[in-house]
């Protein structure tokens, strides 16, 4: 589901420019095969991000919630 990965990517500060390079994911990077993997494996979540929840599961869970009822 793209509304939920979308989600999940709007909140990772790291591919929203927040690192040491100020780099950020363009769209054609959001969307190769294995670039999707890691984002959805939670290789890119902070520590800081990751501590809001028990774990990378609860918080995927959480932003794909988030999506399924925040965008129409």
């Amino acid at each position: 589901d793209y509304n939920a990965y979308f989600s999940i990517v709007s909140n990772i500060s790291f591919l929203n420019g927040e690192n040491k390079n100020n780099w950020s994911a363009d769209f054609d990077w959001l969307l190769k095969e294995s670039n999707m993997l890691k984002v959805v494996e939670g290789k890119y979540i902070s520590n800081s991000e990751s501590k809001r929840y028990k774990g990378i599961k609860d918080w995927l869970n959480e932003m794909k919630e988030g999506a399924d009822g925040g965008i129409n």
